[in-house]
């Protein structure tokens, strides 16, 4: 399933009674619109009545408590209140939403340096054709950059066990302090200034959010708060992150190039001014998760082998089932996170086919001997 896409392709689990002999509610199979806006469903095991196949939902930590929301699994005050009936009682979908929340120490420089300078066409706001060659010939240069590939990981302060405090050097200048509407900004219009920036990321945040619903129909966004600004803990990793952030820009190695600051332009030593800075400017860094968590506690949503609670047929398989979050980004753990869902599943019906009655194998060796 998706959270929603182009041309009307939005996506949904839905529940049915129980198949015979299992306990609870069974996913049969998935709702969702095509590209032409017809509603169709697509059933599991390829059969109408969901014959023993699963719906694996991974569609990350936003779109996936959303979907199942939808679909009746949650809290039933919320889905009563979007007029959705309750199929399954988990109060704990969309809770626990984490991420790690990043603001920016942006300079102007006196040469054009950056990466947006060598994307574009001069200064308009056409794309290099030598760049897009060079991309589409080598899979180098600047296009095949994400932009902040450089940086490091720090402790803000003595005593940490592991650092607190990612920083990434983006050799360029946004629009705004907020880096994803700056990402945006560059998409619809091209060229941005020349500069350079530092973005400080909490990477063991402590606040947490929640995604809920904003209406019962698919293709409407869900509600998503962030957290961010509600952990004194995470506060003080920024704060930080913009201090150490100017003392490195200060390094005579950046004598050559440095310009004006462009943000945060605040004096360091105020712990409020800069609170009022990382409140007002604060973006994800693109690592969100645990709005699935995985566990066995009330508010758990998916159990140990990523089962949806309460429910068959049905597993969560991303980022959102994560209790907590490494601290740095979270490709290499969901790939982890997937290969482990993709051993369990497999041994579970591996197991099945040992348990099988004997006629039942030997039907199915007979059907592999004719093939």
């Amino acid at each position: 399933g998706g959270g929603g896409g182009g041309g009307g392709g939005k996506t949904r689990p839905w529940t049915g009674p129980a198949v015979t002999g299992q306990a609870g509610r069974r996913a049969v199979g998935v709702e969702y619109v095509d590209a032409a806006g017809v509603q169709r469903t697509a059933s599991v095991g390829g059969g109408g009545g969901g014959g023993g196949g699963e719906v694996l939902l991974c569609a990350g930590a936003v779109s996936s408590p959303h979907l199942l929301l939808l679909s009746g699994i949650g809290s039933p005050d919320e889905l009563a209140a979007h007029g959705i009936g309750a199929e399954v009682c988990l109060p704990g979908v969309g809770r626990n939403l984490i991420d790690q929340p990043a603001v920016v120490t942006g300079y102007t420089v006196t040469s054009p340096l950056s990466i947006t300078d060598e994307m574009f066409w001069r200064r308009s706001g056409a794309l290099s054709p030598r760049r897009v060659g060079e991309w589409l010939l080598r899979g180098s240069g600047p296009l095949a950059s994400s932009g902040c590939d450089f940086g490091g990981f720090f402790s803000s302060r003595p005593g940490l066990a592991q650092p607190d405090l990612q920083l990434r050097f983006v050799p360029g200048l946004g629009t705004s302090p907020d880096g994803v509407s700056s990402y945006r900004d560059i998409g619809r219009a091209g060229k941005t200034p020349s500069g350079l920036t530092l973005q400080s990321i909490a990477v063991r945040p402590t606040a947490r959010g929640s995604v809920s619903l904003s209406s019962a129909d698919p293709s409407a966004p869900p509600r998503i708060e962030t957290g961010y600004g509600t952990s004194e803990a995470d506060l003080a990793t920024l704060r930080q992150g913009l201090r150490l952030s100017r003392e490195l820009v200060a390094q005579p190695a950046f004598d050559g190039v440095r310009g004006e600051e462009a943000w945060p332009r605040v004096d360091l030593g105020d712990d409020a001014a800069l609170d009022e800075y990382i409140r007002s400017t604060a973006h994800s860094a693109n690592a969100l998760g645990g709005s699935c968590r995985m566990g066995s506690d009330p508010l758990a949503v998916v159990d140990p082998a990523l089962r949806v609670r309460g429910a068959s047929g049905l597993r969560v398989v991303d980022a959102s089932v994560l209790p907590t979050l490494p601290g740095g980004q979270l490709g290499a753990t969901t790939f982890a996170l997937a290969e482990r869902a993709a051993r369990i599943i497999l041994g579970e019906r591996a197991a099945g086919e040992a348990e099988a009655p004997a006629e039942r194998r030997q039907e199915h060796a007979h059907a592999l001997g004719a093939a």
